[in-house]
């Protein structure tokens, strides 16, 4: 699904125009549930809540900078500012769909816009557009670092070329834990995390460092696709073994389980890339709402004009119900004669009539009538008709 995209121009210190978009990717596959601002702070089943995102994806010419759920059918806006100066202001956003619970947000700007500028674009988020804000707070204020590598203390290089993730997050959150990469290579050189994967990178001059120390001599590199829920947390991660110099294409997994629930990607592709340059990817996932399953058993009983059961079926009406076309002409032997009977009506057991037109297509429910009687006329005939019997074998050969 697409949503609405916002354009604008920033310009670089050297006056090369560079063309930013920012648009929101919409998922209607996540149960209704309860979203926080923050851990102190309880939100309502409905409540809009936009929250930060990370992202290993430095290659290409956007990156996940938000999350955004319980928009519905509003309206969102967005104002980015660049190293103090408002470059754009109420950017909308909504969902395709009213029931759409779910959203990524997607800056188009590339890794080097951000390494440029690590620490001083900032994006604030509002329920209604400047005019009409009144002096009110934003609902969300963040701020875009690079997330970049240390080697033995020092940079590996300028900003860009030590860069190894992008984190968007309120400022005062910036050196909270950082699912950086176990291990990377850059040029002819691997280099392996000081810590687990889960490090607290250090802010210094509005740039994130996470330390990582020199390998000896490597011919691959382990890369992954990990696998999270709305709010960052990790469901699951593949690893994949990278030859030296290697870029791989990996197909994403159709659905990932994670204590009883379903969850599906939410990429606009099929497939990431991974590299041993840029060797971890993260993939939101939404939670599938969970099937309703049970049934209600309705019984259906075919009588004649002087209520003399014709025939009876059972029907199994699950949460969507159930179209039930009972037969509007059939025959039926009554002792030395066939008799032939016409659809005439119907009722049910809560007391509704139904014309002979509207039993044609009963439309039964599981919480609604749990018996039908469907009304029969015996059509009157003056032809003699002859039945033929053929007696079968069981076999599949069908002899008679």
């Amino acid at each position: 699904m697409r949503a609405i995209k916002s354009r604008f121009a920033l310009l670089f210190t050297c006056c090369a125009a560079l063309a930013l978009s920012m648009s929101l990717t919409c998922f209607g596959t996540a149960p209704a549930k309860a979203f926080a601002v923050d851990d102190s702070s309880a939100a309502g089943e409905s409540e809009l809540v936009v929250r930060g995102a990370d992202t290993l994806q430095i290659s290409g010419d956007s990156f996940e900078c938000a999350t955004v759920a319980g928009l519905a059918g509003d309206t969102l806006y967005a104002d980015i500012t660049v190293d103090g100066k408002i470059v754009t202001s109420d950017m909308e956003y909504r969902f395709d769909k009213a029931d759409d619970t779910f959203g990524v947000v997607q800056l188009d700007a590339k890794a080097a816009y951000v390494a440029k500028h690590s620490g001083k674009i900032s994006l604030d988020f509002y329920k209604a557009k400047t005019a009409d804000r009144q002096g009110g707070a934003a609902l969300q204020s963040f701020k875009t670092y690079a997330v970049c590598m240390l080697v033995d203390g020092e940079p590996l290089g300028s900003v860009e070329q030590s860069m190894i993730g992008i984190r968007t997050t309120r400022a005062s959150e910036a050196e909270l834990a950082f699912n950086a990469p176990a291990q990377i290579v850059r040029g002819d050189n691997a280099y392996r995390l000081v810590g687990s994967n889960k490090v607290a990178p250090t802010l210094k001059d509005g740039v994130l460092w996470v330390s990582y120390e020199k390998m000896d001599e490597s011919t691959s590199t382990t890369a992954s696709v990990t696998y999270v829920d709305e709010e960052g947390n990790v469901l699951d991660s593949d690893s994949h073994l990278l030859a030296k110099d290697e870029e791989k294409l990996v197909d994403l997994r159709a659905s990932v389980e994670m204590n009883g629930k379903v969850y599906t990607p939410m990429s606009a592709s099929s497939q990431v890339k991974l590299s041993a340059n840029s060797p971890s990817q993260r993939i939101y996932c939404v939670a599938r709402a969970e099937a309703d399953t049970t049934t209600q058993d309705v019984a259906l009983k075919y009588v004649d004009a002087n209520g003399k059961q014709l025939m009876a079926d059972l029907v199994s009406v699950g949460a969507g119900g159930y179209l039930y076309a009972p037969a509007t002409i059939f025959s039926q032997a009554n002792n030395s004669e066939v008799k032939y009977y016409v659809l005439d009506g119907a009722s049910d057991s809560l007391g509704n009539k139904y014309s002979a037109k509207e039993a044609e297509e009963l439309s039964l429910t599981r919480d609604g009538a749990q018996e039908y009687t469907i009304e029969y006329k015996v059509k009157e005939t003056d032809l003699d008709y002859t039945v033929n019997i053929a007696l079968v074998s069981a076999g599949k050969n069908g002899n008679t």
